[in-house]
């Protein structure tokens, strides 16, 4: 559907993906102007339907590709953990996220606008796009965290998918609480760092340990 786009030499696509990332998260889908676009991007509107067709392909493409693009930095930061213990490594992950998405504020944009788009012109499209990337999410957990778990001392009742689901929730509102007090820094990993780890392992404790004291 996009070979006449993914023809083009790399820096025009460059280009024309940036300038369409900048006009959707600022604006989202329906007030986004593909006249602002292409004029950005330096080429005719025509040009640009005759890549995509239409508006809707545009931002198709555009939502994939942002999709992409933070899963692959957070999923490269991954392969150098070199911590075998499953809670390091939840810990760092979380920590990769946030850097991700505070670097790459338009990029997160696209992605959580298209999470809770319920627009029906687009719904059906967007879902197959959001279903894949939890597919992937799955497939990347597995990969970098969830065989480094130690299963024979999880309790008879709780299975993996319980202390994803419980780690995961913990970790994910700790990352938007530290997004939003340091959003505006370039690098959450080189600022207080040890204030964030501090906070995570307080949390992996009470996973760990429960909430009661031994009597």
């Amino acid at each position: 559907m996009y070979e006449k786009f993914t023809n083009l030499n790399n820096e025009k696509q460059i280009t024309i993906l940036n300038c369409a990332i900048k006009e959707f998260a600022q604006n989202g889908y329906h007030k986004a102007s593909t006249d602002k676009i292409a004029s950005s991007s330096n080429i005719a509107k025509g040009s640009l339907f005759h890549y995509f067709k239409n508006k809707k392909n545009l931002y198709l493409y555009t939502v994939k590709h942002c999709m992409n693009f933070i899963s692959a930095k957070v999923k490269d930061k991954a392969s150098n953990i070199e911590s075998s213990i499953f809670y390091e490594r939840m810990k760092f992950i979380s920590i990769y996220k946030q850097n991700v998405f505070i670097t790459y504020p338009l990029y997160t944009k696209i992605c959580l606008d298209a999470f809770s788009n319920s627009d029906e012109e687009i719904k059906e499209e967007l879902q197959v796009l959001i279903n894949k990337y939890y597919t992937d999410s799955m497939t990347f957990m597995e990969d970098y965290v969830v065989k480094y778990l130690d299963k024979e001392y999880l309790r008879k009742d709780i299975d993996i998918k319980d202390v994803l689901f419980m780690t995961t929730t913990v970790f994910e509102a700790l990352s938007k609480k530290y997004i939003s007090l340091y959003k505006s820094e370039s690098n959450i990993e080189n600022i207080c760092i040890n204030v964030i780890f501090k906070e995570f392992d307080k949390y992996i404790d009470i996973l760990k340990y429960g909430l009661y004291k031994n009597n």
